[in-house]
């Protein structure tokens, strides 16, 4: 079983894209969808740009209702300090996503409220992305703030399971802006939308932590 140690609970592979605000449908949300008795369900649209607002004293990620969730989870062949050590490196995010250019990094590494930069590439148009550690808790969970042209939170977490193996899990909640975002938006869904590239990137990560692992 995995550990308890943040309190969650997660399947490897589930793919689930949900609106912010959106509920999951239990049995009720099961019958009605059978009977045709309820109507008013929500479906997924394409990730789109959002115009920019500022509300004083809350969290503008908490109020936008075009905000979009992507998470990916896997089992690792590794444990949780050998998935940390590559999950934690910015500067390993090209190896795993086309979009990521390059990243640079304090050079005395990263804590919580450090700063960092990276580069991404939509069809030839580059931004730079400011990047803020929120949560920086060795080797079970960071939270990264994203901001500019792609206003995101992503969140890593680790679970350890028996026989040190691990179970790595990502969650992405992201909105893009600005006449630019929306540029980016419909590159990142020319190539399969940011849950693919979400999980082809956790398993890119996988693949790598597992060879390392092997090979010591």
């Amino acid at each position: 079983m995995a550990s308890s140690r943040h309190g969650w609970r997660d399947v490897p592979g589930r793919r689930r894209v949900l609106r912010r605000g959106e509920r999951r449908l239990g049995r009720q949300g099961d019958a009605c969808h059978r009977s045709g008795a309820c109507t008013g369900r929500r479906r997924a649209r394409p990730y789109r740009a959002a115009p920019r607002r500022v509300v004083e004293g809350l969290d503008e990620r908490e109020l936008d209702p075009q905000m979009t969730t992507a998470e990916y989870s896997v089992e690792v062949d590794a444990a949780p300090e050998a998935v940390w050590q590559v999950t934690s490196d910015p500067r390993n995010l090209p190896h795993w996503d086309r979009h990521i250019l390059a990243v640079k990094v304090p050079e005395k590494g990263l804590h919580r409220g450090s700063h960092y930069t990276a580069v991404m590439g939509f069809i030839g148009v580059r931004a730079s992305i400011p990047c803020t550690v929120l949560e920086w808790e060795p080797p079970w969970r960071a939270r990264i703030r994203l901001g500019g042209v792609l206003n995101a939170t992503v969140t890593t977490s680790i679970a350890s399971l028996p026989f040190d193996r691990s179970v790595l899990r990502h969650q992405i909640d992201y909105v893009f802006r600005g006449p630019l975002g929306a540029f980016a938006a419909a590159s990142v869904n020319a190539v399969g939308g940011a849950q693919y590239a979400l999980k082809r990137g956790t398993l890119a990560q996988k693949r790598e932590i597992e060879a390392r692992a092997a090979a010591r």
